[in-house]
């Protein structure tokens, strides 16, 4: 059943992230907060799920691939590890908070999730201020494009 879900769900966040042909989605603030909850979740659990793909893809491109597979894919998801008590809906409220600062909307939802991984893993608040500070500033530069 766990096999089911994750790949419906993973299917539903694939669905939310396909632009229509010719569309200029931007997967920002304003678009996260048109989401419903059911569909923020979706894309939360297919964020993670992809975050998994880059994992087996960093260890792909590892040169000793043969003689260092296990360490590889150790390191990797070391840099994943999340606490027991991480749930999706934590993830999902956190990016709703960050995005409750209307600074924040134009920011990209995948840098927005990341922030919200490093408050969960104990970062500063001044340490993520900084870090959105420097997300808003590249916002407002793409935007402007």
């Amino acid at each position: 059943m766990r096999i089911i879900t994750v790949v419906v769900c993973t299917s539903l966040a694939s669905t939310l992230l396909c632009a229509q042909p010719g569309s200029n989605a931007k997967f920002d603030g304003i678009w996260w907060n048109g989401l419903s909850d059911v569909e923020k979740i979706g894309f939360v659990v297919g964020w993670s799920g992809a975050r998994g793909d880059t994992v087996l893809e960093e260890c792909a491109n590892d040169p000793a691939l043969s003689a260092h597979l296990r360490s590889c894919v150790d390191k990797q998801f070391k840099l994943l590890q999340i606490p027991n008590d991480y749930t999706y809906g934590q993830l999902k409220d956190g990016i709703d908070k960050l995005y409750a600062d209307y600074r924040n909307r134009l920011i990209i939802v995948d840098n927005i999730a990341e922030e919200v991984e490093k408050q969960i893993n104990g970062a500063s608040d001044q340490q993520i201020e900084t870090d959105l500070e420097e997300d808003r500033k590249i916002a407002q530069r793409l935007e402007s494009q």
